[in-house]
């Protein structure tokens, strides 16, 4: 069992299999982020772009009433809070990802402010849409994905955008406009929710492989050990067996010289030769026992879980 071309072969394959497991699992892992920059990207391009040239396209904005100022005032308090509790829970890692989020979101809060200062010129009204595309670009790039932090961006998105409903005017048509734009924003909030919980359960998947790659090695290693462990046995068993032979025979072959059946029987010199051949075969023998008895007692105590067993 020392040599086993099968056993080999097994355990070559299983290597193999595991490297071709591994480099697939890298693969797979960086083309899907990759591709899910992309797919962040169109979303952001899709629905960010054109709500604000919505907006921006308006040639007029008005303050109103005393109270809708007051109210778009609000809503943009509410995003600017809204940053500020992003840049807490970015501050919490401090990874590179993490700090180009924080570093983004605070572009996007600087800009929302000045653009809060005078936002009925285009000055104003230009840089919150930059100010909002920076926002939404950071955080579905380099934010974590749970999903109340998502939560959290489409409040101080949907507030942003609020402000500048509120500065609008008014129509009927302009009204329509806004409902199927806003339906849109939401339909496509609600896919960046989905493909989230989506990468989550691929990256549960990757982590199960890791688990499966790492239970592979495991039981290469314990078979091997295992494999050594029975050719050591096999070898203690052969030269024990031999020992056993060589002192049986002996002890069978000056038996039937003492009963005198293939020669005259022996004198009494003779015999008592005999006799202390066979008691030293016979000693031998008793040592060799004793030694496959301490070769049992030694692997119980290696293998406890199965001395209890055998108890």
């Amino acid at each position: 069992m020392a040599d086993n071309p099968e056993l080999d072969n097994t355990f070559a394959i299983h290597r193999g299999l595991a490297e071709f497991r591994d480099r697939q699992t890298e693969l797979g892992f960086w083309g899907w982020e990759i591709s899910q920059i992309k797919t962040q990207l169109k979303i952001m391009i899709g629905f960010t772009i054109p709500l604000n040239a919505f907006f921006i396209s308006n040639d007029f904005f008005f303050l109103g009433t005393s109270g809708l100022l007051v109210l778009a005032l609000a809503c943009r308090g509410v995003f600017i809070l809204s940053s500020l509790a992003m840049i807490i829970l970015l501050s919490v890692k401090t990874t590179v990802r993490t700090i180009l989020a924080a570093i983004s979101v605070w572009v996007a809060l600087s800009m929302s402010i000045l653009a809060t200062i005078d936002f009925t010129r285009p000055p104003g009204y230009i840089m919150n849409f930059i100010s909002s595309a920076i926002l939404v670009f950071a955080v579905y790039i380099f934010f974590p994905v749970q999903f109340w932090h998502k939560i959290c961006l489409g409040i101080a998105y949907t507030c942003v955008n609020l402000s500048i409903i509120i500065f609008m005017k008014p129509d009927v048509t302009d009204l329509v406009k806004l409902a199927v734009y806003f339906a849109y924003l939401m339909v496509n909030f609600i896919g960046i929710v989905g493909s989230r919980n989506s990468n989550l359960r691929q990256r549960e998947l990757f982590a199960a492989l890791e688990r499966e790659k790492e239970t592979t090695e495991k039981i290469g290693k314990y078979a091997h050990a295992l494999e050594k462990a029975n050719s050591d046995l096999d070898a203690c068993a052969r030269i024990m067996a031999n020992e056993l032979k060589s002192g049986l025979t002996g002890i069978m072959g000056y038996t039937e010289l003492l009963r005198g059946e293939k020669n005259e029987a022996p004198d009494d010199e003779n015999k008592l030769a005999y006799l202390h051949k066979i008691e030293q075969a016979a000693q031998q023998l008793d040592a060799t026992v004793d030694s496959l008895l301490d070769l049992s007692r030694s692997r119980k105590k290696d293998h406890p879980d199965r001395n209890r067993k055998d108890r």
